[in-house]
Parts: structure tokens; C-alpha cells; sequence
């Protein structure tokens, strides 16, 4: 089974209208992906879960006020003005956002791009279109001013790439509206617009504190999104669970969801950003005790208790305050003996990912 890596590409860009706009990236992030479905759903995950060090968690960034030491910020940047080539020119209204590739070109890409600052379309690659040319076919600028051709005017959002056997160029073999699977747990009454939010720190491949013009008084949030097939079912879960828990004081206050673009599919959601607080410790025991019971209280089960997923809020003068977060395994109407087993498995789960963090 052959891997691959998933490049993730977040971005801030400004238009300048006159002399044309130059591209930036803030971010790169890798990842393995692995082909074959019977695995994909397994991989995703693991790709995603909660490291022992707590360097790649959700929890572990929200513990500071700012970005940790080696995280990307990202700031509004206004483009250099800059003489226009004819490679600069092609595609110039074409932003890379994310891709998936193979490692040798040996199976299909996908990519996700955004097009004149509003329109986002993913475009898929037959595999050996890019002749193997791993880092090309991942770096912007030469994917596209090089190696695609200009994009087809005209209301489509997927489109397929592959090698003209007789011109020996790539070429849009295939273009078409489709309806791509999106989060049907709509409950909330804020729909967001992810092309409005300016990324502030990437703290996952799918989670980023972002600020919003008119969201918190523009100050930090969190964004989760999913935009490829197998995420879905993960963020369809959590938006539920949100739903479940909504005002009673078990996680982040659940703020809107999220639409790619101003009127399309729901492909995430935000919530408050639990700023000032750090991952539970076994001392905590008490504390995330009673913040689990209040989940088993309404049948829900969590499902990954590790102690990242536990956010604690140190009191002065009061009781600490301990929030839960990531809830895509999260199960509703769960028996009296699950959630007891659950419980009981706390405090190893405290212990044990304190001792992996600590021999690392």
C-alpha cells in the first residue's frame, strides 16, 4: 500500500487591482496519507489523534495566550506590486489551498483551490500527470503558472486533469457542478463564511485559531473544518455533540458553523477559543471527574479521554473550571455500563499520558 502526504496550505493574501498580485504562502504542513479505503478511515485518524507530547493536540495550543514557540502566525500582508511575466499571468487568480498527493505520482491527486477570492474548486489529477515531479506538483507557484493549464471559465466546482497522449500536455479533460458531501447537523442559526477568517496560528491540519471582523470583537476563535470525504463523518459528529451539550457548561461555547464559501456546503464550525488554560494533570482528577459526569449525565459518552481532551481553567479563589473538547468519537444514548467504564478509566488515562510525556 503506497503512502502519501498531505500537504496543507493555509493562506492570507491581498488583491492589488491595478498591477497584478503576488502569492504567499504562511504555512506548510505534512502528513501521511494512506491509500486503500479499508485502511483510510483508520489512518486519517491516527494522523490526526493526540500525540503523547501534546505537540500536535488541540488542547496543548489552547494552553497559551499566543502562538507557541515554532507555530506560524500569520498576518495581513499587502502584495508587492510586481512586473507581470506571461507564467504569472496564467492562473493569476488562482489560490493553491490544500492538496493530496502521491509520493511517487503513482495514484491520483486532489486538490482544492480558490478562485478569483470567492469560488472554491478541487481538481483531481489521473495518476503520472506530473511525471513524478514531487515538490512541482505541490508548490504553487510552479503547479500553476507550469504544470496546469489556465483554468476553464464557467459554473463548475470539480474538475480532472490528466496528460494529452498526442499533445503531450496537461489538460482539463473533465469539468462539472457537483454536490459534495457536507456536515447535515444544522442546528445552530450563524452560518460562517470560511473565506472570511484570517489564520492565526495552526494548531492541526483541520484546527486554527483564527480572528473574524465581526465574530468575538475580532478577537481569536476556533475554526475546525473538514474538507475531504473521510472528515466528514468526524465533523458531522462533533457539530452534533455541540449541539447535545449546548449551554451546559461542558465545552466551548459553540458560535456558528462553517460554509466554503458565502453559500456553500456546511464544512465545519467555530467555537470560543479556551485561551489561559492547560491539559489536565492527575492532580486534576476531582475536577475532570466532574466535568465527565456532567457529559454522562446526558448519555453521552466521550470516547477519547485522554488528558489533552480535558482543558483546565486555574480559579483564583474558586474552583478550577475544567472544559472538554474533541468530541468526533463522542456516542449519544450510551448504556449505564459504558459511561461507568469510561469513568473508571480516567484517572489511568491522566496518569499514563502524564509518564508517555515525560519519557519522550
Amino acid at each position: 500500500m503506497s503512502s502519501k502526504i498531505s500537504y496543507i496550505l493555509d493562506k492570507i493574501w491581498s488583491l492589488n487591482s491595478i498591477a497584478g498580485w503576488v502569492p504567499w504562502k504562511d504555512d506548510v504542513t505534512t502528513a501521511l496519507r494512506m491509500s486503500g479505503f479499508g485502511n483510510l478511515l483508520k489512518d486519517k485518524r491516527d494522523a490526526e489523534s493526540e500525540t503523547s507530547d501534546g505537540l500536535d493536540t488541540e488542547s496543548q495550543k489552547l494552553n497559551h495566550q499566543g502562538p507557541a514557540p515554532g507555530d506560524q502566525v500569520a498576518t495581513k500582508q499587502h502584495c508587492v506590486p510586481a512586473m507581470a511575466t506571461p507564467q504569472q499571468q496564467k492562473n493569476s487568480n488562482v489560490r493553491l489551498l490544500a492538496c493530496l498527493v502521491d509520493e511517487d505520482d503513482a495514484g491520483p491527486g486532489d486538490y482544492r483551490f480558490l478562485v478569483d477570492g470567492r469560488h472554491v474548486k478541487y481538481v483531481s489529477a489521473a495518476p503520472g500527470t506530473f511525471c513524478g515531479l514531487d515538490c512541482e506538483r505541490t508548490f504553487e507557484p510552479i503547479l500553476l503558472g507550469e504544470l496546469l493549464p489556465p483554468f476553464p471559465t464557467g459554473d463548475w466546482n470539480n474538475g480532472r486533469v490528466a496528460m494529452d497522449p498526442v499533445t503531450g500536455k496537461v489538460t482539463f479533460i473533465r469539468t462539472e457542478k457537483v454536490l459534495f458531501t457536507g456536515v447535515e447537523s444544522v442546528w445552530h442559526n450563524v452560518k460562517l463564511d470560511e473565506l472570511d477568517f484570517f489564520c492565526q496560528v495552526k494548531l492541526k491540519q483541520r484546527v486554527k485559531v483564527v480572528t473574524h471582523p465581526t465574530i468575538n470583537g475580532g478577537e481569536p476563535v476556533l475554526l475546525k473544518l473538514a474538507v475531504w470525504p473521510w472528515e466528514v463523518a468526524w465533523i458531522e459528529t462533533e457539530t452534533a455533540v455541540y449541539q447535545w451539550i449546548c449551554d451546559k457548561g461542558i465545552g466551548p461555547k459553540f458560535l456558528g458553523h462553517l460554509t466554503e464559501g458565502p453559500n456553500g456546503r456546511i464544512i465545519g464550525f467555530v467555537t470560543e477559543w479556551l485561551g489561559g488554560t492547560r491539559s489536565a494533570e492527575p492532580r486534576d482528577l476531582d475536577a475532570c471527574k466532574k466535568a465527565l459526569a456532567r457529559l454522562h449525565q446526558l448519555g453521552i459518552k466521550h470516547g477519547d479521554i485522554n488528558r489533552h481532551n480535558f482543558l483546565v481553567r486555574e480559579g483564583e479563589g474558586h474552583e478550577d473550571e475544567v472544559f472538554l473538547i474533541d468530541f468526533d468519537l463522542a456516542r449519544r444514548d450510551c448504556s449505564h455500563v459504558e459511561l461507568e467504564d469510561e469513568m473508571k478509566a480516567l484517572k489511568n488515562n491522566l496518569e499514563s499520558t502524564i509518564a508517555q510525556s515525560q519519557e519522550m
